[in-house]
């Protein structure tokens, strides 16, 4: 089974922006339509226990630009007053593809 990220709150009315199947990540809907998208190069972020995404290198002198709880990706460092700008839904990605995923995301938001 693939995993489908979504833009926004609902899986249901939101876009389709990203599928993960077999360790490929697509932009789209479909994988077999879509383009694959390689060479992803998540530099400029930090991930910290899969919880809070910062710009830059380190976490101490670095602005969080994302808060991420379970499915739910957030733009900032609240889930309560802040935007939901992405939903993951399906199988668990890998540590790798997780990473890829949310640079995309944060470049895709212009977060960095």
């Amino acid at each position: 089974m693939s995993t489908k990220i979504h833009q926004g709150k609902s899986t249901y009315s939101a876009d389709l922006i990203y599928s993960v199947e077999k360790g490929k990540i697509y932009k789209g809907k479909s994988t077999n339509s879509s383009d694959e998208l390689k060479s992803i190069n998540p530099i400029g972020i930090t991930i910290i226990e899969f919880k809070k995404v910062f710009k830059g290198k380190s976490t101490y002198n670095s602005d969080q630009i994302m808060t991420i709880e379970k499915d739910k990706i957030f733009k900032g460092k609240s889930t309560y007053n802040s935007d939901q700008i992405a939903t993951i839904q399906g199988d668990r990605l890998t540590d790798s593809e997780f990473e890829k995923i949310i640079y995309l995301i944060v470049q895709r938001n212009n977060l960095i």
